[in-house]
């Protein structure tokens, strides 16, 4: 697989098609179930580790996995626990807890040291929860407004 991967390299978009393919593959079946963010830390300690092993460029090959993983996997899963939340309260506090979980994972990973700067790991967290956080003002005022009337 590195020859193969190395013979791409001079041709951005066959390594680019390679890395994109190894970014999917590594996540087939990783998030079934269980508790997707110690999966996530643990998947990447695993990528990282082949990643070394057969690609030259392994820091671009693991920023684009964690990328990857947060903007499709773990968007998904937070959307899904946030949409079977009828209860204003109980939606924000799903998303409260959420948020905390996806901020210790974001910052957990840097053990792995993928990126120098707690910008790409503030970013990461963000890209997650950009449509939660915009309405997230409206739903809290919402409750409290609620909450006042009682």
């Amino acid at each position: 697989m590195k020859i193969c991967a190395d013979a791409l390299l001079p041709f951005h978009q066959g390594y680019t098609q390679c890395v994109r393919k190894f970014i999917i593959r590594c996540q087939e079946g990783a998030f079934m179930a269980g508790e997707i963010f110690g999966n996530i830390y643990t998947l990447t300690g695993q990528v990282q580790r082949t990643a070394r092993i057969v690609f030259s460029l392994t820091e671009v090959v693991l920023i684009q996995f964690v990328q990857d993983v947060f903007e499709r996997p773990l968007r998904n899963h937070v959307k899904k626990e946030l949409d079977s939340k009828n209860a204003l309260e109980d939606q924000l506090k799903t998303l409260y807890d959420l948020y905390t979980c996806t901020q210790k994972t974001a910052l957990k990973l840097r053990d792995y040291k993928l990126a120098p700067d707690l910008g790409f790991y503030n970013r990461l967290t963000q890209s997650v929860f950009v449509g939660s956080l915009l309405s997230y003002i409206k739903k809290e005022v919402k409750f409290l407004t609620e909450r006042c009337r009682q």
